[in-house]
């Protein structure tokens, strides 16, 4: 484990060093994480994943997870974002050495519609939400893949031969 000798924000790339690590392939270049949260990441990954346990027990015991076509839980799409989400809340983004928590609004949007029924986590999780400098995920960076796969795909429609 790497030891700072001051207090500074770290790439939380770097997590993506260790094999054990539950949301290190969800950092992205520009999620920078506090010294702290990366010398103990173990218990904040531990944090993450307990959340999303709880939720994917939801979705098991009551969701979409039942097979039951008129499910009163969180469904598949809620299950789908509530990594990205729960590591952006554990891992909030450092400024200046310090955390700054808040996950990004797109996130706690995308919770929202994803999850409209999971009011309680939305409550907690997106209580300081930020539209700049917050914690992410590679969710964004997948966002800005599928634009660009887009532009490409409709470039080559309607460019003539």
């Amino acid at each position: 484990m790497h030891k700072f000798l001051k207090t500074e924000c770290v790439d939380g790339t770097k997590l993506q060093d260790y094999s054990d690590s539950y949301c290190g392939s969800l950092m992205t270049t520009n999620w920078k994480i506090s010294e702290e949260k990366y010398n103990n990441y173990q218990t904040y990954d531990a944090e993450a994943l307990a959340n999303y346990k709880t939720l994917y027990q939801k979705w098991k015991n009551y969701g979409e997870g039942t097979g039951d076509t008129t499910f009163d839980g969180p469904g598949n799409d809620c299950l789908g974002i509530g990594r990205a989400l729960y590591c952006a809340y554990s891992f909030p983004y450092c400024e200046d050495g310090q955390d700054k928590p808040g996950v990004c609004d797109f996130l706690c949007d995308l919770w929202k519609y994803r999850c409209p029924d999971e009011d309680e986590e939305y409550d907690k999780l997106c209580a300081n939400k930020r539209g700049k400098n917050c914690a992410d995920g590679q969710i964004l960076q997948m966002g800005q893949q599928f634009k660009i796969y887009l532009i490409i795909l409709l470039a080559y429609l309607i460019l003539p031969e």
